[in-house]
Formats: C-alpha cells, sequence, structure tokens
C-alpha cells in the first residue's frame, strides 16, 4: 500500500515540485496549505491550481488561533524584552511540524515541504537528523535544529538533493504557475509592513519612549521604543555623530539604548538556552563545531560545553552582533548538530 504524504503548499515553487516529485514516486499525496494570518488569496489559488495540476487534493487547514498564540504573540513578547526572536524557527516547531503533525496523525504516514534540506536517518546509532542541502546557497537547516527525534521521523524533504535552478526547471516543463514566482524574503505576517509599524498596529503599549545613551549613561537622543532596535543596528538611529555608531545593548528594565563604536558589538562567546540536539540526546562534553549565529551568517569555528542545563559557546574568532532573542545553530560539516536561543 502505498505511503499517504500532505505536502505544505505555499503557493510558491519549491512546494510545487516537491508535491509533484513525490506524485512521480509513487505517494498518496495531498496539497494542504495553511490559514495562519491574513494570507495573500492569489497564492492560495496558486497553490490549489498547482495540485489540480498534478492531480491530486488541495485543502485548506485554519490554524489562526494557535499561530497567533504561539508565533505571533512570543514574537512581539521577545521585542518587549529586548530580543530579536526568529519566528520561522518557533513556527517550524510548533505549527508546520507540530501542530500539523498532530492533524495529520491519523490521515496520513508523513508531512513533506519544499524546504532545502536532506532529512537522514543513520542506522548507526538510530537517529534521525539533517544534513545541508547541495544547494548551499538556500540550504535551511538552521530552521530546524529545534525538531525532536519523533517529529523528524515524519518529515519529508525532497529538495534537498537539487539545486534551485533545476527547480524553477521542472515547474516551467509542467507549467505551473508557481514557475517564475520570486522566493519570499519577509516575514509572512509583517504584510509589508516594517517592524514599526506592525508593533504600533499589534502591541502599541511596547514602543514607549525612552533615552538614548552612550555607555557612560550620556544622554545621546530618544528613541520610540526599545523594539524598533536591534544589536549592531546603525542605521536609523535618529542621534547625529562625527563617528560610525551602533546599538551595542538595549536594556528593557530602564527602557534604554545604548550607542558605541563597532568594536563593541564583537565578542567570542555567548550562551544559548532552550536548547536541542539531533544526533545525540543530549552534551556531556566540549565538542568542536561550527556555529552560525544567525540564518545569513558564515559558519564559524567553536566550541560548545554543557553549563547550567544549556550551552556555553566559544568562537575561534570574534563574531559581530551577537545578538539575545536569536538561534546559534551547530553543525558538524553538513550535519546539523543541534542550536539554542542565544541569551548573551
Amino acid at each position: 500500500m502505498s505511503k499517504r504524504v500532505y505536502v505544505g503548499m505555499s503557493g510558491g515553487v519549491d512546494s510545487s515540485v516537491a508535491a509533484l516529485l513525490l506524485y512521480l514516486q509513487g505517494y498518496v499525496v495531498t496539497g494542504f496549505t495553511l490559514d495562519l494570518w491574513d494570507r495573500d488569496n492569489n497564492d492560495v489559488k496558486d497553490a490549489a491550481k498547482v495540485c489540480e495540476q498534478i492531480g491530486i487534493p488541495h485543502i485548506i487547514i485554519d490554524l489562526r488561533s494557535t499561530f497567533k498564540e504561539k508565533v505571533v504573540d512570543v514574537f512581539l513578547s521577545e521585542y518587549k524584552y529586548a530580543r530579536t526572536p526568529n519566528p520561522c524557527v518557533i513556527c517550524n516547531k510548533y505549527i508546520k511540524f507540530g501542530a500539523m503533525l498532530d492533524y495529520i496523525r491519523d490521515k496520513a504516514d508523513y508531512i513533506a515541504t519544499g524546504h532545502y534540506a536532506k532529512v537522514v536517518f543513520d542506522e548507526n546509532i538510530g537517529r534521525y537528523h539533517f544534513e545541508k542541502s547541495v544547494d548551499e546557497k538556500k540550504d535551511q537547516t538552521y530552521m530546524f535544529y529545534t525538531l525532536t527525534q519523533e517529529q523528524i521521523s515524519k518529515i519529508i524533504m525532497p529538495l534537498g538533493n537539487y539545486k534551485k535552478e533545476n527547480i524553477r526547471t521542472l515547474a516551467e516543463e509542467n507549467g505551473f504557475v508557481s514557475a517564475k514566482k520570486p522566493d519570499s524574503q519577509d516575514i509572512c505576517f509583517l504584510e509589508g509592513m516594517e517592524l514599526e509599524q506592525f508593533i504600533r498596529k499589534n502591541a502599541p503599549d511596547q514602543l514607549a519612549d525612552g533615552n538614548i545613551i552612550d555607555k557612560n549613561g550620556k544622554i545621546l537622543g530618544r528613541h520610540n521604543g526599545i523594539s524598533c532596535y536591534t544589536i549592531g543596528q546603525r542605521r536609523g538611529l535618529g542621534v547625529p555623530s562625527d563617528k560610525k555608531i551602533y546599538v551595542t545593548n538595549i536594556d528593557y528594565i530602564n527602557n534604554t539604548v545604548v550607542l558605541d563604536d563597532e568594536k563593541y558589538i564583537f565578542s567570542n562567546t555567548l550562551f544559548a538556552e532552550n536548547v536541542n540536539f539531533q544526533p545525540f540526546e543530549k552534551l556531556e562534553k566540549q565538542v568542536e563545531v561550527t556555529a552560525k549565529i544567525r540564518y545569513a551568517a558564515k559558519p564559524a569555528k567553536a566550541v560548545i560545553s554543557p553549563e547550567n542545563g544549556g550551552v556555553r559557546v566559544e568562537f575561534e574568532t570574534p563574531q559581530r552582533a551577537i545578538t539575545p532573542g536569536q538561534s546559534v545553530v551547530f553543525y558538524n560539516g553538513d550535519i546539523l548538530v543541534g542550536g539554542g536561543i542565544i541569551c548573551t
């Protein structure tokens, strides 16, 4: 009997081809589009059209209340406490591979997406992990370090062995409406708004005015809310200066933003909490890895050590703008080892 798989369909080219590939491999495929926020109806129509072209059903699943609670509210709360979150990491954990896996439990064997990553089962240790996509520019493994063994065992990512250009070619050859659609770059629920606009609309109490100061406490100007700032920021500070200055600290208790020279945003160490590992259950000793302090960062050599229920990360070279709330993610070559949320 053929295995059943639900494929997340965003209306974009990657998920369209993922559904096609699984259909051609003999899976019984159902395409689904998540109703999470005020989604563009054109994306839903494009997803439904592709499913029609392939010859598979398409459904819409309403997870708006869960998404608001688990992703949007947490996103806003993190900014309130001077942290800069990555909502896609949170969404993958609680929505795409959390609530959705619960939804399909008695309906399908697997969930699949159009992400660029490989799901691997290591028979030697009996554990699942992710490996980097063959298309390094598109690799998305950074987003999946939170996932558990049970979750990974139910996931298929058919694009891990493809280059992006090959995916577009397949979409064009099959006449998909999504073939030439540009990749989405924005956080989906911002709806084209700047961050300050979104916060002002959804959590205006977080935008209390306060002082912008230097490291000695001298007042340099005023800000419109600490939620509008992030570590390492240089533009839009509203403070005249004859030299380049950057956000080096955000103090939510005193509602202040601290500016200083660029050298003060470099550091060799950080501490991370809410850590999760995939090739092993728990970090027991020091391990050499390469680590990324944000999605677009270049991997850097580091040593990770267990400390107070979390992980201390010591980099070989100083890293620029290590930012609380972001994820630090660890690799051993192409293998995703794990990660955690940066505290300090």
